[in-house]
This record gives C-alpha cells, structure tokens and sequence, in this order.
C-alpha cells in the first residue's frame, strides 16, 4: 500500500512537471514570436540545435521531458515541422546509442552481480527473438517513457544495437510526429 502511496505521487509530481515545462515552452514559444532578437537567437542553432536538444531531452532518464515539448519554439523562428520531426528523431537517436554504449559498458557487471535474472532473459530472448523488432518498435513509438529502459536491458543482453536501429527509427518518428503535431497544434489553438 505505501509503495502505492509513494508511486501515485512519485507520478503526480512528474506530471506537474511536465505540465510546467510545456507552458513554459508555449510561454517561451510565443516570446519569440513577439522578438525579433530571441527568434534570431534560436533561429541561429537550426536543426543542429533541435538535434542536441533531443539528444539532451533522450539522455534525462529521471524525468523524461519529451524533446517535442519545445516544436512551438522552433516553429516560431520558421524552422519546417517535418525538418523537426526528423531532427528530433535523429536526437533521439544519438540518445538511444549513448544509452546502449552504456549498457554494453556495464554487462560484465550486471551479470555476474545478478546470474540467475540474466539467465531469465537470455532465455527469454532467445525463445521470441523473431518478436524483438516489433517489441522494440511500439515500445519506442507509443511508450510514455524512456527509451533506455529497453535499450538498456537489450545491451547487457549483448543485442547489437544494428539490430534495434531501423525498429528505434521508425518507432521515434512516429513519437515525435505524434507528440511534435499534437503539440504544435495545441499551442496554435491556445495562442
């Protein structure tokens, strides 16, 4: 019960904060609209700069703000909506592979700290191998959480991250084409 308790909240903090970040994006987005020099500023980084924010946004695994959350700020400054949804997509990416490499660093370690789970499941992985690219895939495209917490387990698995690659790229830009449209549609409707 007090697990429950704690996890209720643990969840509703994470929405508020999540809640805050997005207002202060449309908040920020719309700045930069009325800003002649914010929006220069921005416009500066282009897709470079919406890369390394989704590449940042995809690392932050304790509270995994969606990288799309900031689409407003990028589209006010003329940046092209599909080019941002590929930049971010890419980001995401970048991040997946920084999560691999370090589960791939730490697989000696988890397996020999915990021999018997790890057994479980390379079991388990070897029995539904064939069902790993669609798992990957609607993981990566519908799951609200990060992605590193199943490339992360498929690493220490030792699963080559060529194998996750086209199912975490397909899986992400449908992510970020939902959210990114879901997003900008709702700050155009609310500013």
């Amino acid at each position: 019960m007090e697990v429950t308790k704690k996890r209720i909240k643990q969840g509703f903090i994470l929405g508020i904060i999540l809640v805050l970040v997005l207002t202060g994006a449309f908040f920020a987005a719309d700045y930069v609209r009325s800003s002649p020099s914010a929006s220069a500023f921005i416009a500066q980084f282009g897709y470079g700069g919406v890369i390394l924010l989704a590449t940042i946004a995809g690392l932050n695994v304790f509270i995994p703000v969606p990288s799309a959350s900031f689409v407003p700020i990028f589209t006010e400054v003329g940046l092209w909506l599909p080019g941002i949804i590929l930049s971010l997509t890419i980001g995401t990416i970048i991040a997946d592979y920084i999560g691999f490499v370090f589960g791939h660093w730490g697989r000696k370690a988890v397996v020999k700290k915990y021999p018997k789970p790890m057994e479980r499941f390379e079991r388990l992985y070897d029995n539904h191998r064939k069902f790993l690219p669609y798992v990957i895939f609607l993981y990566a495209a519908f799951m609200p959480l990060p992605n590193e917490a199943i490339v992360l387990p498929l690493a220490v698995l030792g699963v080559p991250f060529r194998t996750m690659l086209i199912p975490l790229f397909i899986g992400n830009l449908v992510n970020q084409t939902i959210f990114s449209y879901g997003i900008q549609n709702v700050f155009t409707w609310l500013f």
